[in-house]
């Protein structure tokens, strides 16, 4: 703390000054009350909080990646394929040692051919805490279900699930497809129809979310080329 000597130096210095420039009393008095405190040099108190970090330990795995394949089986034309080039896959990353040292483990579960069928065999497989599933095979089965693998925190990954409506489908970046999605498809059948070259042409599709996607899309692909569209018939799946 400055002694009274000091203080007094420092009103008449700021007096003289504000005499000198002629300063509004306002301002001048606001200068004697800045001489008056700028001179003191003891240190404010200052209070510091405690801080608090929290580190949240890595999550703790078992060592070993277990992919669930949730293929249709006893289907022929797709399912028995699909699960013997799974196999196939995972038998040569085994040969190659594994990963982080460890085999591969796989359980196999049918996804049948309805939603029903596939929501109860996909309860089966997160109720073993697979790391991965290998499906849904079906398009329309991917659409009801995916939500129930999406939300357990499971990545998913299809080999046949080309609806365009899972494009913008909201997965949290948790399912992927190893096939092209139908906006890709609808070019191509719209190119194959131009080098026909047919003039006129009809869309029949089934009705429904798998259809109904392709239909649009190949429709809008076709509106592109020199083709006129006669009618769009939709028909039942059951037909």
């Amino acid at each position: 703390m400055p002694t009274w000597s000091t203080t007094a130096l420092l009103l008449w210095l700021v007096v003289i000054d504000v005499r000198r420039r002629a300063l509004p009393a306002s301002i001048a008095a606001l200068l004697i009350l800045a001489a008056c405190s700028g001179g003191d040099d003891s240190t404010p108190e200052t209070t510091v909080l405690p801080t608090t970090t929290t580190i949240e330990p890595p999550p703790v795995g078992d060592g070993n990646l277990l992919i669930g394949i949730l293929l249709p089986t006893s289907e022929t034309l797709i399912g028995e394929p699909t699960v013997a080039g799974a196999e196939d896959a995972i038998e040569q990353i085994n040969d190659a040692g594994g990963v982080l040292g460890q085999p591969v483990r796989t359980v196999i579960a049918d996804e049948g051919s309805t939603s029903t069928s596939a929501t109860a065999a996909i309860q089966q497989l997160l109720e073993l805490d697979v790391d991965a599933i290998i499906g849904p095979a079906s398009s329309l089965i991917t659409l009801a279900t995916l939500d129930d693998i999406v939300s357990s925190g499971t990545l998913a990954c299809s080999p046949t699930a080309s609806a365009l409506a899972l494009d913008d489908y909201p997965d949290d970046g948790l399912f992927f497809r190893t096939i092209p999605s139908d906006s890709l498809q609808a070019k191509a059948i719209a190119d194959v129809a131009a080098l026909t070259g047919v003039q006129r042409v009809s869309i029949v599709y089934a009705d429904d979310a798998y259809g109904q996607g392709l239909a649009k899309a190949v429709e809008a692909a076709l509106v592109e080329r020199p083709i006129s569209i006669v009618d769009t018939i939709p028909f039942s799946s059951g037909n």
